[in-house]
């Protein structure tokens, strides 16, 4: 898993904001690394803490959480990967209106990592990904109220799956197949009237212009969670966010 850019249209003094916390036992999320760039043309690396907390949200919700330069110099390998699951004992959500979504790290708190690219099948930590076999995929088209996403629904559909009046030849379905020997494919999801050949458009409030990416992120899954539910006959493996 390579490391993601994003674009962020947001001052450098509007990161640091003073807000409540909520106080949990503990925890759980995947850190992943995000490389940012500011409208001023400077750029930074954050790092996003995901949790699925069962409830439904596709993808889960991501939080910006600030970590050590020696947190992150032992555990990048895994972090890079996309597989570092870190437990946080007293981690604090912070999730107000007018706050970027964050993860507070007690003082002291000791962090347990671990990589579950190494996971011993069936231990309780253990994520395998899908190496063989047909993944069903879902693609989501945002809009918002001051942009869209720039692919129509058609070049999205053409894009990964190479079907429709969009196909392209090299697909990502069809590169990810020849890749793997024909042993590893997508197939679009169905099973609800939102989505049309693998993909769903949805809307949400606010504009992207001045918008944290954390925010941003979790208002795409929850708007792609409300408009297919649990109604899809067959769950995505990989849900996949058209740039906005």
């Amino acid at each position: 898993m390579r490391v993601s850019r994003f674009t962020i249209k947001t001052s450098k003094e509007g990161r640091d904001l003073q807000f409540g916390m909520d106080p949990m036992d503990s925890i759980t999320c995947n850190v992943r690394a995000l490389d940012v760039q500011f409208d001023d043309g400077s750029d930074d690396q954050i790092f996003a803490c995901t949790i699925n907390d069962n409830q439904g949200i596709l993808g889960g919700l991501s939080y910006n959480i600030d970590l050590s330069e020696d947190f992150v110099d032992d555990n990048m390998d895994c972090i890079s990967k996309g597989e570092c699951y870190v437990d946080i004992p007293g981690g604090q959500v912070i999730d107000e209106e007018g706050a970027v979504p964050s993860i507070a790290i007690p003082a002291g708190a000791s962090l347990a990592v671990f990589d579950k690219s190494e996971s011993e099948p069936g231990a309780p930590q253990s994520r395998k990904l899908a190496t063989t076999g047909i993944n069903p995929v879902l693609v989501v088209r945002v809009r918002t109220n001051d942009s869209n996403s720039a692919p129509s629904r058609r070049a999205l559909e053409g894009a990964i799956y190479g079907t429709g009046s969009g196909a392209l030849t090299n697909s990502m379905k069809s590169q990810y197949e020849v890749c793997s020997n024909y042993q590893f494919s997508f197939s679009p999801v169905t099973g609800n009237s939102n989505v049309d050949d693998g993909v769903v458009e949805v809307s949400i409030d606010g504009d992207v212009d001045g918008t944290d990416i954390f925010s941003l992120t979790n208002k795409m899954y929850q708007a792609a969670d409300s408009a297919v539910g649990t109604s899809l006959s067959s769950t995505p493996r990989h849900v996949i966010v058209s740039e906005i």
